[in-house]
């Protein structure tokens, strides 16, 4: 409280009842408090003494701490968005250096990896697109469109590049468009169709015959993921085929017409028939080739001897022309036929077949 002064002072008093008395006793504050005021002091300033360089060690020990994490989680960022070139240069024997030294075999390891994944596809894009057949992924269902396709695959379809053929539905390259939706039910059938043809068109709408293989990719669950398949142009074969068996009919077709005997058969003495004419059925007393084929050849002669002088001469010299000898019919009737044969062999050199023709000259 404030004395008559108008000072702050400490006061205490007391009550003498025996003297009926009072005593009271004052102090100026600033003096009660000197003491306690300077031991303050004191503290405040050893404290701060003291306080000074703890936070300083502090300081260098977290900075000390802290850099190498804030280093690494750098490097990580960097590793993350793709530059796997990066390390950690923190050479330290405690744990962070342990870390940053996993942190770098780690690193190095997942860019050899990734340089080996990156050769690896550069290898089989190049193979991907030098392979003269088209090579394709698409959807699994009848209106999937193109996932991916070589240049020959695209350049097939009248494209310049696989990008034009990326995103456009499979279906429209079918004259019949029936056809995709057969390749789709085969698949889910059967998980692969070889060799399937069929009529396609090119981007201009040229036609040509389109021979493929393809097969079903299914996850582990057994759901559909895509088809995967092979593909070229077959238009040429088509053409020769078309041409072969025209030609095929009338060489028939002119062996049917002509009156000598052709036959082919196995080029042992014990070999049958494979092939004959109407012409050489006949005059063996057949009513058809059918009934020769698989007849031994040397059930024909009179004389088997005949037979084996014949394999022997064609065996030393491949032709033998004009050999006459005498025959029988199915009925057992002889007659006098005059052959003219040749022997095949294989690319080694090995009898493969006998090639004849033959025809009655009793009455000659």
């Amino acid at each position: 409280y404030k004395d008559y002064r108008g000072t702050t002072v400490l006061g205490v008093w007391r009550w003498l009842p025996e003297y009926n008395w009072g005593v009271m006793a004052e102090i100026d504050k600033d003096e009660g408090y000197g003491p306690a005021y300077n031991l303050n002091y004191i503290v405040s300033s050893v404290l701060i003494i003291l306080v000074i360089p703890i936070v300083f060690v502090a300081y260098i020990i977290g900075k000390k701490t802290s850099a190498p994490i804030i280093q690494l989680t750098e490097v990580t960022k960097k590793i993350a968005l793709g530059d796997l070139a990066q390390s950690v240069d923190i050479e330290r024997d405690d744990e962070i250096g342990i870390l940053a030294n996993s942190f770098n075999i780690m690193a190095k390891s997942l860019d050899e990896k990734t340089r080996e994944i990156a050769e690896s596809e550069k290898r089989y894009r190049e193979l991907f697109n030098s392979v003269k057949e088209g090579v394709y992924q698409s959807e699994p269902t009848e209106d999937g469109v193109f996932i991916s396709i070589n240049q020959a695959g695209a350049e097939i379809l009248g494209y310049k590049s696989p990008k034009e053929v990326i995103g456009r539905k499979v279906r429209d390259i079918y004259v019949d468009q029936e056809d995709r939706r057969k390749v789709v039910e085969k698949l889910n059938k059967d998980g692969i169709w070889r060799s399937f043809s069929s009529l396609c068109k090119r981007k201009n709408g040229e036609q040509f015959y389109l021979e493929r293989t393809s097969n079903l990719v299914v996850d582990e669950a057994g759901k559909s993921l895509r088809i995967d398949g092979i593909f070229r142009d077959i238009t040429e074969r088509k053409i020769l085929e078309a041409e072969l068996q025209e030609s095929e009919i009338h060489y028939r077709q002119l062996l049917k017409l002509l009156k000598e005997g052709i036959y082919q058969c196995e080029p042992t003495e014990n070999g049958v028939f494979t092939w004959i004419n109407q012409a050489g059925a006949e005059m063996l007393g057949y009513a058809s080739p059918e009934e020769v084929v698989g007849i031994p050849v040397k059930d024909i002669y009179v004389t088997p001897e005949d037979q084996k002088e014949l394999i022997e001469t064609l065996e030393k010299n491949e032709t033998r022309r004009d050999f006459i000898t005498y025959s029988k019919k199915k009925s057992g009737e002889r007659f006098i036929s005059e052959s003219t044969c040749n022997i095949v062999r294989d690319a080694n050199g090995k009898p493969i077949k006998i090639l004849g023709i033959f025809r009655d000259v009793t009455g000659k």
